[in-house]
């Protein structure tokens, strides 16, 4: 007489080892905590923005879309007056995507705004400048800063998925980058 109960006992404690994570995840979802390990250091967009096409320096037209080679693009806007700071952050820009190693291939860079002078940026492999005037859709995206330069991520499909402040720490955008590409 004693099995039935203690076989019932078993298959719910059996049970509860299976439920029990389900429900704590969905409590600690419904209370909106998150792991730290899956969250991105920048502005994720709720509805990501489209690009329209825009033109290259060169003449040559530059699409946002890229199938069938699936580039990641970051973009960077410049302020009007880029100061001796400014220039050292668009150094270190440079450095995000040979930073990437072997995956620099799928990230390619489009500076939108003019940049006086030399800077190690504009001579790096895979930097692409865009043409003046911009294209509203790229304005509406991300808005020139006023002191230091400003990135965001366009995904292959030409939408802007997210976006970092000005005064962005760039180790955590080289974090983003390297969790987003090493797929």
């Amino acid at each position: 007489m004693n099995q039935p109960k203690r076989g019932r006992r078993v298959l719910l404690l059996i049970a509860l080892c299976f439920a029990a994570p389900v429900l704590i995840s969905m409590v600690l979802v419904k209370l909106g905590w998150m792991p730290s390990g899956r969250k991105n250091y920048g502005e994720l967009l709720d509805a990501p923005l489209p690009l329209a096409a825009v033109v290259q320096d060169n003449g040559q037209a530059f699409a946002w879309k890229t199938p069938p080679d699936w580039y990641w693009t970051l973009l960077v806007r410049v302020p009007a007056d880029c100061a001796a700071v400014c220039r050292e952050r668009l150094d270190l820009v440079a450095n995000l995507r040979s930073g990437l190693g072997r995956n620099a291939t799928k990230l390619r860079i489009a500076v939108v705004d003019p940049v006086a002078g030399n800077t190690a940026l504009l001579a790096t492999h895979g930097v692409y400048r865009i043409a003046q005037p911009v294209d509203d859709s790229v304005t509406r995206a991300i808005a020139r800063p006023l002191a230091q330069p400003r990135l965001a991520l366009v995904d292959p499909n030409g939408f802007v998925v997210l976006r970092y402040a000005e005064e962005a720490d760039y180790s955590l955008v080289r974090k983003d980058l390297a969790k987003l590409l090493k797929q």
